[in-house]
């Protein structure tokens, strides 16, 4: 069975990941509360129900007939308040997404407060339902009705504050900065950071040379979610190898192709297998280990804001700004160690890190086109590749390349530009070389100062 289980390790936690992420998770999870709720609830004796409601100074039981009738209201009020609310937030949602992505959907339907929201009109009607089918006329559930009733008031209280935070959900600088912040967070455990434990001893060692012995192969088309480092590496640790990764979470692999190269003793049918079940290949791209997918987010929106339909320079700039700050961190902080190992911390698994002039150029290198034919954009460019400097100053290679993108942003601008446009450029330009001077790097005066 553990053997069985480790087969399909990473498999098993990218489909949970997927799962909690899920539209219908914690409405599931609410529904299942609901039920036990019900269950639990309709065992209490009519006269705790009667006790409870003197408490609070209610009326004694209705009748089997009045306590349906109020239940069937609750049941019905919940079930159709939801479903108009949330329908018409969905509408919504969609027809934003189409401008910036569908990202914001996703956001959307992700984001925990809605989600519970949904769960809470759910578990009310599926609780109402339960008590209402359990009402009789020599016992009228009167405890059971009492929950009811305080549902319905949590119902209503979570309408209220679902209308009050899915509007500022819709809006894309929400969006920007919910996977900015994630971006910006996720850096220190970045690929191949988050697979497997740092080896000791040969953080600069080369990876093994010539031909490998065998290769992991892909056992189905789909993008790379998820690589069980530590178990692979204790897979290879058992098996006397070492593994070199060539594919990333993120990549598209298609059936049959190369993702690692063994090195070491030939591997049995079992053993190999395992190790291929260590790589969870899915139909959608997740942040789980890929912050690639994070940065792509964001050029993604930058790119169609940029975009002559939307045209929506403000858009872009807060983009460039979560970018630069992510980017900044990548130039300021270590690389992860590519070789990594089990809780032992031997060196089995070698896994290249994105370094960061890749990170550039998959980033401000995309949108640079677009943003040197506005102005308003480029500033904006020039503005996040200085932010770059607050952490990352101190890599003196980095900064090489972020002049150099610089650079390029200023020789397309006076390709697209001209006039007082193309001077407004250059003035943004010599400021952003001002800025880079600085130590530290002081942003402020990046603000508009006479010259």
């Amino acid at each position: 069975m553990t053997r069985h289980m480790s087969r399909y390790g990473a498999k098993l936690i990218d489909a949970f990941g997927q799962l909690r992420g899920s539209y219908g998770f914690v409405p599931a999870l609410m529904t299942v509360g609901a039920l036990l709720l019900a269950a639990l609830a309709l065992q209490v004796p009519e006269s705790v129900g009667n006790a409870v409601a003197d408490i609070f100074g209610l009326p004694p039981s209705p009748k089997a007939e009045s306590m349906r009738d109020l239940i069937g209201l609750i049941a019905s009020a919940t079930i159709g308040t939801g479903g108009v609310a949330f329908s018409m937030m969905v509408a919504a949602t969609v027809t934003a997404a189409t401008q910036y992505g569908p990202r914001l959907l996703t956001n959307f339907l992700a984001d925990r407060a809605t989600q519970l929201t949904l769960g809470v009109f759910v578990a009310t009607f599926v609780y109402a339902v339960l008590v209402y089918a359990a009402i009789r006329d020599d016992n009228v559930r009167s405890f059971a009705g009492l929950i009811a009733m305080l549902l319905a008031l949590a119902s209503v209280a979570a309408l209220v504050y679902f209308l009050h935070h899915a509007p500022a959900t819709l809006r894309i600088n929400h969006a920007i900065s919910s996977i900015g912040g994630t971006l910006l967070a996720n850096i220190e455990t970045r690929f191949p950071a988050n697979c497997g434990q740092p080896a000791r001893g040969k953080r600069m060692e080369p990876p093994p040379q010539g031909e490998p012995t065998q290769q992991l192969l892909s056992a189905k088309a789909g993008i790379l979610s998820i690589i069980d480092g530590e178990r692979l590496a204790e897979e290879a640790a058992a098996a006397g190898v070492v593994i070199v990764i060539r594919t990333r979470p993120g990549q598209f692999l298609s059936t049959g192709q190369a993702m690692a190269d063994v090195y070491g003793p030939i591997l049995s049918d079992r053993r190999r297998n395992d190790m291929v079940g260590q790589f969870a290949v899915a139909k959608l791209r997740t942040p789980s280990q890929d912050n690639e997918f994070l940065a792509d987010e964001l050029v993604e929106i930058a790119l169609r804001a940029l975009s002559p339909g939307i045209n929506d320079p403000v858009t872009a700039s807060a983009c460039f700004d979560w970018l630069g700050a992510s980017l900044g961190r990548i130039a300021g902080s270590e690389p992860p160690t590519a070789w990594r190992g089990p809780q032992d911390r031997s060196a089995r698994i070698y896994a290249q890190p994105l370094a960061f002039p890749a990170y550039l150029e998959r980033t401000f290198g995309r949108i640079r086109q677009p943003a040197s034919g506005n102005v308003h954009a480029a500033e904006a460019f020039l503005r996040g590749l200085a932010t770059i400097g607050v952490e990352g100053r101190e890599n003196t290679a980095a900064m090489r390349l972020v002049v150099e993108q610089a650079r390029a942003l200023l020789a397309q601008a006076e390709l697209a530009l001209s006039g007082p446009d193309l001077e407004s450029v250059h003035l943004y330009a010599r400021r952003f070389d001002a800025v880079l001077a600085e130590r530290p790097v002081a942003l402020d005066k990046f603000a508009p100062a006479d010259e």
